[in-house]
């Protein structure tokens, strides 16, 4: 019986070989670190061959599940969160993104663009200081955007209108009129900024 089972442990030590050449990675791994301890270990089971001694349970969590989909997973919050501070105004926005431009208006106040890491989405910032949100509201119905109802974004109400090009948030805060533009796509972005934007003037 002890040269049968000598015979067997050599049969799975090039069992496990094999299967470390051509895809270990697929068996399961029982809490070990790799495929190769879990395959020691019933060469052990079925021989009674010692495993070496080193061999240990990984009790480390494991990667997050990639089939867990977040929005802010791409272009999102997650991770820190930068400071836009301007004469006009102030807001936080994702450390992903990037501001692109900024500009006085005619409005008294500034117009502030940002694009997200990976140059897909923008969003657009008017703050407006002699002008109120109504004067927003008419320039977008003339352009063809319709009103789709309020929202209470960070206690402020916003007026929410929607066309072939986006989103735009129209709202008044600490007395000054802001219009937001962006996809629907990163609305949580958008809503985020409208939740941190203060205005300065």
């Amino acid at each position: 019986m002890g040269i049968l089972n000598i015979l067997k442990g050599i049969v799975y030590l090039l069992l496990i070989g094999v299967l470390i050449l051509f895809g270990a990675s697929m068996l399961p791994h029982n809490g070990y670190n790799n495929p190769a301890q879990y395959l020691i270990q019933e060469v052990q089971k079925h021989t009674g061959i010692p495993a070496p001694q080193n061999i240990q349970k990984n009790t480390s969590p494991g990667p997050p599940d990639t089939n867990d989909y977040s929005p802010d997973d791409s272009n999102g919050c997650i991770g820190g969160k930068k400071t836009y501070d301007s004469e006009y105004m102030t807001f936080e926005y994702p450390e992903n993104w990037i501001i692109t431009g900024h500009a006085t208006n005619e409005y008294g106040g500034e117009d502030v663009e940002l694009q997200d890491k990976d140059n897909m989405y923008g969003i657009s910032i008017m703050s407006a200081t002699n002008e109120n949100p109504q004067k927003f509201e008419d320039d977008l119905v003339s352009s063809g955007f319709e009103w789709s109802g309020t929202k209470e974004i960070g206690n402020v109400e916003c007026n929410i209108y929607e066309g072939d090009h986006g989103r735009v948030y129209v709202f008044q805060k600490d007395g000054t009129s802001f219009r937001v533009d962006g996809p629907i796509e990163v609305e949580y972005v958008i809503e985020d900024i409208i939740k941190s934007i203060k205005a300065k003037k």
